[in-house]
Protein backbone atom coordinates (compact mmCIF):
# COMPACT_ATOMS: atom_id res chain seq x y z
CA UNK A 1 0.00 0.00 0.00
CA UNK A 2 1.31 3.23 -1.16
CA UNK A 3 0.40 6.95 -0.83
CA UNK A 4 1.62 9.97 -2.71
CA UNK A 5 1.23 13.50 -0.74
CA UNK A 6 1.83 16.63 -3.20
CA UNK A 7 2.39 19.94 -1.77
CA UNK A 8 2.94 22.33 -4.81
CA UNK A 9 4.64 25.79 -3.63
CA UNK A 10 4.09 27.47 -7.02
CA UNK A 11 1.97 25.97 -9.94
CA UNK A 12 4.50 23.76 -11.09
CA UNK A 13 6.41 22.75 -8.68
CA UNK A 14 7.00 21.52 -4.94
CA UNK A 15 7.73 19.03 -3.24
CA UNK A 16 6.14 15.23 -2.49
CA UNK A 17 6.11 12.74 0.05
CA UNK A 18 5.82 9.07 -0.54
CA UNK A 19 4.96 6.50 2.05
CA UNK A 20 5.09 2.76 1.49
CA UNK A 21 3.26 0.14 3.97
CA UNK A 22 3.67 -3.54 3.58
CA UNK A 23 0.24 -5.17 4.93
CA UNK A 24 -0.24 -8.55 6.65
CA UNK A 25 -3.18 -10.54 7.03
CA UNK A 26 -3.21 -12.29 10.29
CA UNK A 27 -5.90 -13.74 11.89
CA UNK A 28 -10.51 -12.56 11.98
CA UNK A 29 -9.46 -9.68 9.95
CA UNK A 30 -6.35 -8.77 11.79
CA UNK A 31 -4.13 -6.82 9.83
CA UNK A 32 0.19 -6.17 10.64
CA UNK A 33 1.27 -3.07 8.51
CA UNK A 34 5.02 -2.66 8.52
CA UNK A 35 6.61 0.39 6.77
CA UNK A 36 8.59 -0.32 3.95
CA UNK A 37 9.37 3.26 2.60
CA UNK A 38 9.11 6.88 4.05
CA UNK A 39 10.18 9.63 1.46
CA UNK A 40 10.69 13.01 0.76
CA UNK A 41 11.87 14.90 -3.05
CA UNK A 42 10.79 17.88 -5.17
CA UNK A 43 9.35 17.71 -8.27
CA UNK A 44 9.00 19.90 -11.03
CA UNK A 45 7.27 20.02 -14.63
CA UNK A 46 5.97 22.03 -17.30
CA UNK A 47 1.85 23.65 -16.26
CA UNK A 48 -0.48 20.79 -16.77
CA UNK A 49 -3.31 21.28 -18.32
CA UNK A 50 -5.47 18.34 -17.97
CA UNK A 51 -6.38 15.92 -15.87
CA UNK A 52 -4.56 13.47 -18.28
CA UNK A 53 -1.88 15.45 -18.11
CA UNK A 54 -1.59 15.10 -14.63
CA UNK A 55 -2.05 11.46 -14.06
CA UNK A 56 1.03 10.90 -17.08
CA UNK A 57 2.93 12.59 -15.53
CA UNK A 58 2.24 10.84 -11.78
CA UNK A 59 2.98 7.96 -13.99
CA UNK A 60 6.31 9.16 -15.42
CA UNK A 61 7.49 10.51 -11.73
CA UNK A 62 6.75 7.03 -10.10
CA UNK A 63 8.90 5.38 -12.86
CA UNK A 64 11.35 7.04 -12.62
CA UNK A 65 11.44 6.48 -9.07
CA UNK A 66 11.23 2.99 -9.46
CA UNK A 67 14.14 2.93 -12.12
CA UNK A 68 15.95 4.69 -9.15
CA UNK A 69 15.47 1.89 -6.81
CA UNK A 70 12.99 4.05 -4.45
CA UNK A 71 10.56 2.14 -5.42
CA UNK A 72 9.75 -1.66 -4.96
CA UNK A 73 9.10 -3.83 -7.91
CA UNK A 74 5.37 -3.51 -7.57
CA UNK A 75 2.13 -3.09 -9.67
CA UNK A 76 0.61 0.08 -8.98
CA UNK A 77 -2.87 0.94 -9.03
CA UNK A 78 -3.63 4.92 -9.64
CA UNK A 79 -6.45 6.13 -7.21
CA UNK A 80 -7.06 9.75 -6.32
CA UNK A 81 -9.47 10.04 -3.64
CA UNK A 82 -10.95 13.30 -2.83
CA UNK A 83 -8.45 15.23 -0.43
CA UNK A 84 -9.04 17.80 1.60
CA UNK A 85 -6.42 20.54 3.36
CA UNK A 86 -6.46 23.36 5.74
CA UNK A 87 -4.65 26.40 6.14
CA UNK A 88 -4.37 29.04 9.12
CA UNK A 89 -4.10 32.38 6.93
CA UNK A 90 -1.92 34.61 8.47
CA UNK A 91 -2.35 38.46 7.49
CA UNK A 92 -0.44 39.36 10.86
CA UNK A 93 -2.46 38.62 12.65
CA UNK A 94 -4.34 35.59 11.94
CA UNK A 95 -7.01 35.94 9.62
CA UNK A 96 -8.57 33.08 9.25
CA UNK A 97 -8.94 29.32 8.07
CA UNK A 98 -8.80 28.29 4.77
CA UNK A 99 -10.70 24.74 3.93
CA UNK A 100 -9.68 23.35 0.37
CA UNK A 101 -11.87 19.78 -1.22
CA UNK A 102 -10.31 18.29 -3.79
CA UNK A 103 -12.57 15.42 -5.97
CA UNK A 104 -9.16 14.73 -8.56
CA UNK A 105 -10.61 13.17 -11.15
CA UNK A 106 -14.11 14.88 -11.06
CA UNK A 107 -11.71 18.09 -11.85
CA UNK A 108 -13.17 20.26 -8.63
CA UNK A 109 -11.82 22.15 -6.32
CA UNK A 110 -13.24 24.24 -3.74
CA UNK A 111 -12.17 26.76 -1.33
CA UNK A 112 -14.06 27.71 1.92
CA UNK A 113 -12.78 30.81 3.52
CA UNK A 114 -13.87 31.45 7.10
CA UNK A 115 -12.66 34.21 8.60
CA UNK A 116 -11.64 35.35 12.19
CA UNK A 117 -12.51 38.93 11.67
CA UNK A 118 -16.00 39.12 10.72
CA UNK A 119 -18.44 36.75 9.28
CA UNK A 120 -18.99 38.99 6.61
CA UNK A 121 -15.44 38.16 5.47
CA UNK A 122 -16.34 34.33 5.07
CA UNK A 123 -16.19 33.15 1.17
CA UNK A 124 -16.12 30.79 -1.19
CA UNK A 125 -14.12 30.19 -4.56
CA UNK A 126 -14.07 27.60 -7.01
CA UNK A 127 -11.32 25.87 -9.63
CA UNK A 128 -10.52 23.40 -11.17
CA UNK A 129 -8.12 20.27 -9.93
CA UNK A 130 -5.28 21.72 -11.93
CA UNK A 131 -5.07 24.85 -9.96
CA UNK A 132 -2.42 24.38 -7.36
CA UNK A 133 -3.52 25.46 -4.05
CA UNK A 134 -1.14 28.29 -3.23
CA UNK A 135 -2.10 29.33 -6.31
CA UNK A 136 -6.02 29.34 -5.14
CA UNK A 137 -4.58 31.19 -2.10
CA UNK A 138 -3.18 33.59 -3.77
CA UNK A 139 -6.62 34.35 -5.55
CA UNK A 140 -8.25 34.88 -2.19
CA UNK A 141 -5.46 37.20 -1.25
CA UNK A 142 -6.73 39.26 -3.85
CA UNK A 143 -10.12 39.55 -2.85
CA UNK A 144 -11.17 43.63 -2.35
CA UNK A 145 -12.76 42.92 0.96
CA UNK A 146 -9.86 40.94 2.25
CA UNK A 147 -6.78 43.65 0.97
CA UNK A 148 -3.91 41.56 2.04
CA UNK A 149 -0.70 42.57 0.14
CA UNK A 150 1.14 40.32 2.54
CA UNK A 151 -0.73 36.52 2.88
CA UNK A 152 0.92 33.72 4.88
CA UNK A 153 -0.28 30.75 5.28
CA UNK A 154 0.54 27.17 6.99
CA UNK A 155 -0.97 24.03 5.82
CA UNK A 156 -2.21 21.83 8.83
CA UNK A 157 -1.16 18.34 9.19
Amino acid sequence: MASLDFNYTSQTGGNVRIIINHVIDLVDDIKSVFPLLNYETTFSHSVLNSIDEAKAFDKEFLKKLHEQELLPGIDLKYEYEPVYYRYIIDGNPVIGIADIHVNFTGDKKELEFTSARSIREDHQLSSDSLEANVTLLKRLAELEFLNLPYLGFERVY
